[in-house]
């Protein structure tokens, strides 16, 4: 037991369930899955796909995710790697040939196939018990009607917001008013939950009707409108939109 007199955490203790994140809004999903009828498993990714938004400063659905399970609480412990796959052209002789002499920090050579979307689908599809339309809808909630930004998330989001600012498309989303959002402010993202509503409209259809989907979003086009013409029109309009429809393509075509 920790000595009251100091200031400290107690340890967390319940009979039903727990959860923890960064971000409150975070884990009340979590708990509201586990109250609902859902699993660890169903909490989890309901609760990451909830960061996504609320968190942009530190994860996103362009990124990757990790996963230790022991079902049923038991002694075999379940991992899963949901890192992405460095792109097929990028070789390192490709790199050295245009005088890299290692990978750079910020910029598309330094980009790998995003994991965390087909992530959340094979942890879901393996051993959860709700579908991954119906946990993405509290995250879809939070994108579209706002949430308000926390003292710690407005501090780390300053601290990127000279290097936002030098990509049009990134300022224009994430640098509202030309800056960054502050403490108690309300921030959505329209375009995102978009994107999550396709995801999630999309998930068990083939792979290139969900690539077509979720690439021809941020160009602009509606749900009606999505053809392989869309691809093209959304090359330059949105890279979230490609990672995203690049990580279920992945699991698409690796797992039959």
């Amino acid at each position: 037991m920790r000595d009251f007199q100091l200031p400290g955490r107690s340890p967390i203790r319940a009979t039903e369930g727990a959860a923890a994140t960064s971000q409150p809004l975070a884990t009340l999903t979590a708990i509201e899955t586990l109250r609902s009828g859902g699993n660890a498993v169903d909490a989890a990714v309901a609760a990451a796909a909830v960061l996504a938004v609320v968190e942009p400063q530190s994860t996103g659905i362009g990124g990757d995710g990790f996963m230790l399970y022991a079902p049923g609480g038991g002694s075999k412990v379940i991992a899963f790697n949901g890192s992405g796959h460095s792109p097929q052209a990028a070789t390192v002789d490709w790199y050295r040939e245009r005088g890299f002499e290692e990978i750079p920090l910020f910029g598309p050579h330094s980009v790998s196939v995003p994991g965390l979307v087909d992530a959340w689908a094979r942890i879901v599809e393996d051993h959860g018990t709700r579908g991954l339309d119906e946990l993405l809808r509290p995250a879809i909630r939070y994108a579209e009607e706002g949430f308000v930004v926390y003292d710690r998330v407005a501090f780390d989001w300053s601290l990127t917001a000279e290097r936002l600012a030098q990509d049009p498309n990134a300022a224009r989303i994430l640098l509202p008013q030309g800056r960054s959002p502050r403490p108690g402010e309300r921030f959505r993202q329209p375009e995102l939950a978009a994107t999550l509503k396709l995801i999630a409209a999309s998930i068990s259809a083939p792979w290139p009707r969900i690539w077509w989907a979720i690439c021809a979003v941020s160009a602009g086009f509606t749900p009606s409108r999505i053809s392989p013409r869309s691809v093209a029109a959304m090359w330059s309009r949105s890279a979230a939109a490609i990672a995203v429809s690049m990580s279920i393509r992945c699991r698409r075509t690796t797992r039959g």
